[in-house]
């Protein structure tokens, strides 16, 4: 204890900190603290909204947690026109490779399947928070699991609101789960 009221009297004599003179610590996923990976020989980086590369700032507007599925990495990010979308980040010939799929909606709260060919996430796209599903390696847009078709209620929610999830949905073989405040929430998604 005294130890660390020491500490904290030194930097507050010593000026203001830097963020380069923060302590980082290695953290798997932590969104609202700096997060490392390596993919191959290279360093990727999350400072605050920020993903970097070797040093350079490659994707920005980073939403939520970036989730690793297989060998690649998987980043919800948003565009200046809020269009949303999910960036590959992945070794290829010569690198890094970056690639965006425009989602829409800004995507969050990503899953990868256990094949990595598939992404469950979160979007309000539609206007309302929903478990969308995307095809990693085809073209085809997502196609969105819940809350499809709903017409608004005044002061409810419409018939058949599913409650999107609190996290990230979890697939368990052919159903996608996930927890909310409303309790548990499940469905089959191949």
């Amino acid at each position: 204890m005294l130890g660390g009221m020491l500490l904290l009297l030194s930097l507050l004599q010593s000026g203001p900190l830097l963020a380069a003179d923060m302590p980082t610590a290695e953290v798997d996923q932590a969104f609202s603290a700096r997060a490392r990976w390596s993919l191959g020989e290279h360093r990727l980086e999350l400072r605050g909204n920020t993903l970097w590369v070797d040093g350079e700032a490659r994707i920005v507007e980073v939403v939520d947690d970036p989730v690793f599925g297989g060998d690649r990495l998987f980043v919800p990010a948003d565009t200046p026109d809020r269009a949303g979308r999910v960036v590959e980040v992945r070794l290829g010939v010569g690198g890094v490779v970056v690639e965006d799929r425009v989602v829409g909606g800004r995507p969050d709260r990503l899953a990868v399947s256990a094949s990595g060919k598939e992404l469950a996430f979160v979007s309000g796209r539609s206007g309302y928070a929903s478990v969308w599903l995307l095809k990693v390696h085809e073209a085809a847009p997502p196609v969105q699991l819940t809350n499809l078709g709903l017409e608004p209620t005044p002061g409810q929610p419409p018939k058949g609101w599913t409650p999107p999830p609190d996290g990230p949905p979890r697939f368990a073989g052919d159903r996608i789960t996930w927890d909310s405040p409303y309790g548990p929430g499940e469905l089959r998604w191949r």
